[in-house]
């Protein structure tokens, strides 16, 4: 009965654990307003804290897949020179956005 009973808990324990995390797959492109590739742009996903981090390529595009807990996820997307832009992400574990950067003032 005692073994029974510790295996309910050991299984309950790791059901609740894995229903409280999630994944998310992030990819897109990154533009400026001329519709034109941009390299290096700094793409971050938050979630409660948690940061997962990466740069668009030479042809604009960025993959990113991060484990969070489940919560409010925030993309980020960031280059010298150009406005920073910030998206509440929608949708469920795969999500496809393309961000057009605009330049900064001035420039």
């Amino acid at each position: 009965m005692i073994r029974f009973f510790s295996k309910t808990v050991f299984l309950l324990a790791l059901v609740l654990l894995l229903g409280c995390s999630a994944a998310t797959r992030l990819d897109g492109m990154i533009l400026d307003q001329n519709k034109q590739p941009i390299e290096g742009a700094t793409i971050v996903l938050d979630v409660e804290g948690r940061h997962g981090e990466t740069l668009s390529k030479g042809d604009g595009i960025y993959n990113l897949r991060m484990n969070h807990p489940p919560g409010p996820r925030w993309v980020t997307v960031s280059k010298p020179g150009y406005k920073t832009v910030r998206k509440k992400l929608r949708g469920g574990v795969e999500v496809h956005l393309n961000v057009v950067l605009k330049p900064e003032a001035g420039r």
